[in-house]
């Protein structure tokens, strides 16, 4: 696969559209033109458990088209993933974790678009956020297979409205809102610890220069 795609890496959010590598058969004048690798890289953050039931995943589509697929994982993904990127020595395909990796790489120029199939098949099976959220600067690089939700932010509306308290749409209004709760003695959130249920609750507040700074919270 790198000789059709040089030294750029098909990324996927999280890939399994493994389907749009099947090439057909090329004929010129009577003669079969040399068969693509018939061997796919895939670099990805899953190892142990999640790796193996990955590797279940796309068996179907190794039996159905022959074609290999050579997974790796590793827990210092996100380090290595630009290493390897910025040293020219890419996978495939990559399993990015989140949408801001897939950004840095296609903004360092590692990544290669989406080609027309592709395209096609998440027109005909996802709603347009996904095609939004797997693209930089309107150019799709990914395809979303899971979706894990996380940082969401709940709030009590009765205790709200009893404040005046309204949810903010914007990053701005969200910090306004928390410097507001900060002045009427409130906590603006909290963040739950622990496994299967939060046994103890961590109260902090974020800070409009860390927010700028990293471009998030």
């Amino acid at each position: 696969m790198k000789q059709i795609h040089g030294k750029r890496i098909v990324s996927a959010i999280a890939v399994i559209f493994f389907l749009a590598f099947v090439a057909p058969m090329i004929l010129a004048g009577g003669k079969k033109e040399a068969e693509p690798s018939r061997v796919v890289e895939v670099f990805g953050a899953f190892v142990d458990e999640e790796a193996r039931r990955f590797e279940e995943a796309i068996q179907p589509f190794i039996d159905r088209t022959g074609i290999e697929i050579q997974y790796q994982g590793s827990p210092d993904f996100e380090t290595l993933i630009f290493v390897r990127a910025e040293g020219g020595n890419p996978p495939d395909i990559t399993a990015l974790p989140q949408p801001g990796l897939m950004k840095n790489l296609a903004g360092g120029g590692h990544l290669t678009p989406l080609w027309s199939e592709a395209l096609a098949e998440i027109d005909r099976n996802y709603a347009p956020v996904w095609k939004e959220l797997g693209s930089y600067q309107g150019t799709p690089y990914g395809i979303f297979h899971r979706v894990n939700a996380k940082s969401l932010v709940w709030y009590p509306r009765k205790a709200w409205e009893a404040q005046g308290y309204e949810p903010p749409e914007t990053w701005d209004e969200m910090f306004d809102l928390m410097d507001r709760m900060v002045a009427n003695g409130h906590t603006p959130l909290g963040r739950g610890h622990g496994v299967g249920r939060c046994d103890r609750l961590v109260r902090y507040r974020l800070d409009r220069g860390h927010r700028s700074a990293n471009g998030g919270p």
